[in-house]
């Protein structure tokens, strides 16, 4: 089913990047909405921290490859 939604957005180095272009892209998206006749539902401004988490590969599951089930917990 259409709904005519979307969704945007952008990534800063920083917090006070962010800050410090908020005015230009409010600026940014009030015209491009205008020009598409568009309406905004909401904006959000998020921190977003990611871990450098250790993904396991397949070898460390033995003989399971993509698409065979398991066989166990990693090898240590």
């Amino acid at each position: 089913r259409t709904s005519w939604r979307a969704v945007a957005s952008s990534t800063f180095d920083s917090m006070e990047a962010m800050q410090r272009n908020r005015d230009q892209a409010r600026s940014i998206r009030t015209n491009g909405l205008r020009d598409l006749g568009a309406d905004q539902l909401d904006v959000g401004e998020f921190e977003l921290a990611i871990a450098q988490l250790r993904c396991p590969s397949w070898s460390d599951y033995g003989s399971a490859s993509p698409g065979k089930p398991d066989t166990g917990a990693p090898r240590t």
